[in-house]
C-alpha cells in the first residue's frame, strides 16, 4: 500500500426508520462502522465458515494509522482543539436532532439538513486539520447525503465539491432509489405518497428534489432523469465520477429486515434491500461482493469491503486488463475441441468461426 496522503474520513450512516430506529441508531456511539463479524459464506453451497474481521474502524486504525478522537463527544474535542491529526476518523451523527431520547423535541429529518451539517463538519476539520479536503464513506442512504452535498448544497454555494471531498466512498447506496421487482411501479408510488418513516426519499421525485441544484419542493423530474447519473466531467460543478467507488452487494438472501419480507419485495439481483442495477453511479468504479445490505452477513462489516475501501482510499496501483481479438459466441452456439486442443465452433456464423 502507498504511502498516500492521509485526510480526514468521515463516516455516513444509512436509513435508520421511524423514530424507534432513530433512537436505537443515535445508541451507537460509532454508527456501525465498529461493527465487526465472524461468519463468511464461501463456495457453492453457501455454508458459513468462520472468519473473524475486527470491522473497519479497527482496521484503519491499524493499517493506515487512523486515530478516533473523542472526549465526551466530537464537538467537544474540536471546540478544545485548535489542530487535530489529518489521519483521523469522524462519525457524521446527523440523526441526533431527530431522536427522542435528549429528551428535547426531535426535529424532522431531512437530506439536505443532514448534507448542510456535514459541510459544516467538513469545513471545520479542513481548518483544524490543516487540509484541503476529506474522504466520505457511506453507507446505504449515506451515499445519498454525500451526493446531496456534491450535487446540490455545495454548486448551490458556487463551491467546486472536488475542493471538499477528495473521494466518496459508498457501500450498497441506493444510488438509483430502492425500487421492486413487481407491482409495475404501484409500490414505489404508495411508498412515495404515503410516506411511511420518511422512506419516500428513495423515490425519484423526491431525489431529484435533493440532488439538482435550485429545485424546490414542487419540482418534478424529467421522464427521462436517471437518478444514479451525476454530472458529466467537464460540466460546471462536476465531482470526477473516478474518485467514486460504489461497493454492491449481491446476497439478498442474508437480509432479514422484515423477517425477509423486503428481500422478497426487491427480488434477487439485490442485497436484500437495494437493486444491483441501482448501486452504483455510472462511469464511478464499483466491485461486486456476495454480501447483504446490512446484518452479521453485511458489506460494511466484511473483509471485502474493507479490502476494497482501504486500496481505493490508499492504493496507489491501478491495474486494468483487456480481452483482445475474442468473441462471445453467438445464442445457441456450441464449441468444441480438436485432438490439438483447438476450440472448433459448429456455428455458421463468421463471427464465430474466426
Amino acid at each position: 500500500m502507498s504511502q498516500a496522503q492521509k485526510i480526514p474520513l468521515i463516516y455516513v450512516r444509512g436509513f435508520a426508520g421511524g423514530q424507534s430506529g432513530i433512537d436505537s441508531a443515535v445508541a451507537d456511539p460509532f454508527l456501525g462502522f465498529n461493527a465487526g463479524s465472524t461468519h463468511i459464506r464461501i463456495g457453492p453451497d453457501d455454508k458459513p465458515s468462520f472468519y473473524q474481521f475486527e470491522s473497519p474502524l479497527l482496521r484503519l486504525m491499524v493499517d493506515e494509522g487512523y486515530q478516533l478522537l473523542v472526549q465526551g463527544s466530537q464537538e467537544t474535542y474540536l471546540d478544545t482543539h485548535e489542530e487535530i491529526p489529518a489521519a483521523s476518523i469522524w462519525i457524521h451523527r446527523f440523526y441526533d436532532p431527530s431522536a427522542s431520547t435528549w429528551g428535547g423535541t426531535p426535529k424532522e429529518f431531512r437530506v439536505e439538513d443532514a448534507a448542510q451539517d456535514l459541510l459544516a463538519l467538513i469545513d471545520e476539520l479542513r481548518a483544524k486539520a490543516h487540509v484541503d479536503r476529506v474522504h466520505l464513506v457511506a453507507h446505504s442512504m449515506g451515499g445519498l447525503i454525500c451526493r446531496c452535498l456534491i450535487q446540490k448544497i455545495l454548486p448551490e454555494r458556487g463551491v467546486d465539491p472536488a475542493s471538499r471531498v477528495a473521494k466518496l466512498f459508498t457501500y450498497g447506496t441506493p444510488h438509483g432509489g430502492i425500487t421492486f421487482d413487481f407491482g409495475f411501479g404501484m409500490l414505489e408510488r404508495l411508498r412515495d405518497a404515503v410516506g411511511i418513516n420518511g422512506a419516500e426519499i428513495f423515490g425519484r421525485e423526491r431525489m431529484y428534489q435533493y440532488l439538482t441544484p435550485g429545485a424546490t419542493a414542487a419540482d418534478e423530474p424529467p421522464e427521462d432523469w436517471d437518478p444514479r447519473a451525476m454530472p458529466a466531467d467537464g460540466e460546471p460543478f462536476a465531482f470526477p465520477r473516478r474518485r467514486i467507488f460504489c461497493l454492491v452487494g449481491t446476497n439478498p438472501g442474508d437480509y432479514d429486515v422484515a423477517h425477509g419480507l423486503s428481500s422478497a419485495v426487491v427480488g434477487p439481483r439485490s442485497d436484500g434491500l437495494v437493486q444491483i442495477d441501482n448501486a452504483y453511479v455510472p462511469g464511478a468504479f464499483s466491485a461486486y461482493v456476495h454480501r447483504s445490505h446490512s446484518g452479521h452477513y453485511g458489506v460494511v462489516n466484511s473483509e471485502e469491503g474493507y479490502q476494497n475501501l482501504r486500496r481505493f482510499l490508499f492504493g496507489g496501483l491501478k491495474v486494468e486488463s483487456a480481452l483482445v481479438r475474442f468473441r462471445l459466441p453467438a445464442a445457441g452456439c456450441r464449441t468444441r475441441r480438436t485432438r490439438r486442443g483447438r476450440r472448433r465452433s459448429d456455428c455458421p456464423s463468421a463471427a464465430c468461426r474466426s
